[in-house]
């Protein structure tokens, strides 16, 4: 039986709306067991859907460990014995390492905010999962309808922003890892963005792209770049590419989420076992508003109900 641990996100978001819509429209799946992180606190009347789906299972956390609970697709194990978002994090990342092939993490919206409120000094959930695994590189990946990105650095000033050869060539290597979970792009290439304006002009406007360049020559012609950003994601360029490999944050998330909005969820490249994410946050203007669209969602819990069928 293979595990999919659902953590909700921020108890005044719309993490646990979007995670029971998502697994009330999925339904139970074959070999797959789900297990909800939630605030004990929250309202009974938003199970009354997936209640007609599933047979929820209430479980703490010492139960859960001990491995005293009924394994079958259609029972859904509802742990809400801990505090706080962030532990429920730890707590199934925890979980996952032990049973790196059996199981994998999907995550609702989680603040920045939250997690500093709880003591935490990562910011986000990939730092988060990082440290616990001790995992040296692992990059965030957002995969749509109509291009996917991953992120060469995280969460840091543009003024911080650095990358090594070894992070560029581990980063390409997971890239190529995944092509064959996604059919309709798997012969295409993987390009790397500049950082410069005009991708540097030939060291005119900086002289980050030689280095850049040196190491896509080693990768022959799976590999294109350093493209010029402003163009790289145009609509012929994106009909090109598998992937873009973005060398910071802005650059992949600006262009990626104004075409792709809710159509669209985040995977780490890196870690030990699988971990999806929706691709939005926390939307605490619509929280208790039943209006959450559980798109992201969906499509994060397919990818890892698929890779652990599939091995990546």
């Amino acid at each position: 039986m293979k595990t999919i641990h659902l953590t909700t996100g921020d108890m005044d978001g719309i993490g646990l709306e979007v995670s029971l819509k998502a697994l009330y429209q999925l339904g139970p799946k074959k070999g797959v067991q789900f297990v909800l992180w939630r605030a004990a606190s929250s309202p009974k009347k938003m199970f009354n859907l997936i209640d007609k789906k599933f047979n929820r299972c209430y479980i703490n956390e010492e139960i859960f460990q001990k491995n005293k609970y009924k394994k079958k697709e259609n029972i859904l194990l509802d742990v809400a014995g801990l505090p706080s978002p962030t532990q429920w994090v730890v707590h199934s990342t925890k979980h996952c390492l032990e049973n790196k092939k059996k199981s994998a993490l999907v995550t609702g919206p989680l603040s920045k905010t939250q997690m500093q409120k709880e003591r935490f000094k990562e910011k986000g959930h990939t730092d988060l999962l990082k440290n616990l695994s001790k995992t040296p590189y692992v990059f965030m990946t957002f995969l749509g309808e109509f291009f996917n990105v991953t992120l060469l650095t995280g969460h840091v000033p543009i003024k911080r922003i650095k990358w090594t050869e070894e992070s560029l060539n581990t980063c390409i290597q997971l890239c190529s890892r995944i092509k064959k979970h996604i059919s309709s792009r798997r012969n295409k290439k993987i390009a790397v963005l500049g950082f410069n304006p005009h991708a540097g002009e030939e060291g005119l406007l900086g002289k980050e792209e030689i280095c850049l360049k040196k190491e896509i020559k080693k990768w022959k012609n799976k590999v294109e770049g350093p493209l010029v950003p402003d163009v790289a994601f145009s609509t012929e360029n994106i009909n090109k590419y598998f992937i873009y490999i973005c060398l910071y944050h802005d650059q992949a998330l600006i262009p990626f989420k104004m075409i792709h909005k809710r159509n669209s969820f985040q995977l780490s490249l890196g870690l030990p076992f699988i971990r999806t994410s929706v691709s939005h946050g926390t939307a605490k203007d619509i929280f208790g508003k039943n209006k959450a669209d559980p798109a992201s969602m969906k499509q994060a819990l397919l990818w890892a109900i698929h890779s652990l069928r599939t091995p990546i």
